[in-house]
């Protein structure tokens, strides 16, 4: 089985990516959706959350305010660095155990999407990683007008994130997302027809 890695900032395209994956019929797995699971009321990350962080960042049902909490980690390095070593082993049990799954279900392609692909230490399970790449302007119209953020949080976060030559320098591949959303649905389709095609030859 080959296992392909998508990654890149915020709002560059990633999910796009992956939801053209899927209509392929590939599993695609997002860690974001995984992590969001793990916040859940019950589970004992919720408990170890709530106990190093208070229970300020609860919402009135008492589940894990995800936005509330990424502000405080946003500007506290030290925290982010506890909430990461406390989520990401887990992450990989879980990634690792699809994985599995998938490969006894002769699976031929199967796709990781992440953000933290080089941090985590997940690129380690991937045959190649594939880098969606779009400008800082239209990473900022996207927060602001679909995610309903302000401009300057949304240069805050993009600022921070967005390493774009550290990622093109470990991708082996690297996809350039304008406005256009049909070139871009274009150009991963291609790529996919391309390693299908390369797969199928070997």
């Amino acid at each position: 089985m080959y296992i392909l890695g998508l990654t890149g900032g915020i709002s560059s395209g990633k999910s796009e990516a992956s939801k053209i994956f899927s209509e392929f019929g590939y599993t695609v797995i997002e860690t974001d959706k995984i992590a969001h699971e793990m916040y859940l009321k019950g589970t004992d990350i919720y408990e170890a959350v709530i106990n190093f962080f208070g229970k300020n960042i609860l919402k009135k049902n008492s589940e894990i305010d995800r936005s509330k909490l990424g502000a405080i980690v946003f500007y506290d390095k030290k925290k982010l660095s506890f909430l990461q070593n406390l989520i990401w082993p887990e992450i990989i049990k879980i990634i690792e155990d699809k994985i599995y799954i998938s490969k006894k279900n002769r699976e031929r392609i199967f796709v990781i999407e992440s953000h933290l692909i080089f941090e985590s230490g997940i690129k380690n399970l991937m045959n190649e990683i594939w880098t969606i790449e779009s400008s800082e302007q239209l990473q900022m119209e996207r927060l602001v007008d679909y995610r309903g953020l302000s401009l300057d949080y949304a240069k805050q976060i993009i600022s921070v994130q967005n390493d774009s030559l550290f990622r093109k320098k470990k991708s082996d591949k690297v996809i350039e997302n304008t406005n256009e959303l049909f070139m871009f649905r274009n150009k991963i389709i291609k790529l996919i027809n391309k390693l299908e095609n390369k797969l199928n030859s070997e």
